[in-house]
């Protein structure tokens, strides 16, 4: 027979095994539980942006991928406009709208808020104009973009950056406020690729000379399809 410490001991043990069931099944349901809003948020996210694109608040350029929740604030009359060939990260987000009016005595939605006739009919909130992100770009994760940017061909936005102004072609912007550190390219090498435009090119063109394209010879590529130097892009 066992003694009273022994038995003691086997009955804390079993307290204990059964504490690690109980916390093992809480533990799984909460993983399902975290797994189906996952599920539930992505459909939304998924039928949202097919809103967006059917409306034209979004509009998604030959070969480009996006995060369903990029557009923010869609209310606003902006709209987001994607080139070809653009790289778009997860939780970038794009604010056509939600501005406050800072220019008026109070920036506060009064008539929102107090719920006054006139409500989002009096311009607040507001946005400035469309989002345009240009062809071959690339939008790292968790940038924000504000209304009104126009984000040139080639570009790209570092990861965190916040864009408020006009970003020129093949610039790589870092920062709050996004800055420019350098270009992709030469000035001249810049022109260039904005004469051939290569992202403007069928689908099985650019198939063709892929080599060419994923390629770190930005001049071979040059010499072979600029126009200004009488190439052509077949």
């Amino acid at each position: 027979m066992a003694s009273p410490v022994r038995r003691a001991a086997q009955q804390a043990r079993r307290v204990v095994y059964k504490a690690r069931e109980v916390k093992a099944r809480r533990d799984s349901i909460e993983r399902l539980r975290r797994s189906l809003n996952r599920a539930e948020s992505s459909v939304a996210m998924q039928e949202r942006a097919q809103a967006h694109l059917a409306d034209g608040t979004l509009v998604m350029g030959n070969m480009s991928y996006y995060a369903p929740n990029v557009v923010k604030y869609e209310g606003d009359a902006g709209r987001v406009i994607i080139g070809n060939f653009a790289s778009v990260a997860p939780d970038a987000d794009f604010y056509v709208g939600g501005l406050h009016r800072t220019e008026w005595v109070s920036q506060y939605g009064m008539r929102a808020m107090l719920d006054l006739p006139g409500a989002h009919e009096d311009g607040f909130t507001h946005g400035r104009g469309d989002i345009v992100v240009g062809s071959d770009t690339w939008v790292t994760n968790g940038c924000t973009v504000m209304s009104g940017v126009t984000i040139g061909d080639g570009a790209v936005v570092g990861t965190k950056a916040v864009v408020a102004k006009d970003v020129r072609p093949y610039a790589i912007v870092v920062g709050n406020p996004a800055r420019e550190i350098r270009r992709r390219f030469s000035d001249e090498q810049v022109d260039a690729l904005l004469r051939i435009r290569w992202w403007d090119w069928p689908t099985e063109q650019v198939k063709q000379h892929v080599e060419l394209i994923c390629s770190p010879d930005v001049d071979a590529f040059i010499a072979r399809f600029d126009p200004a130097a009488g190439a052509s892009a077949t």
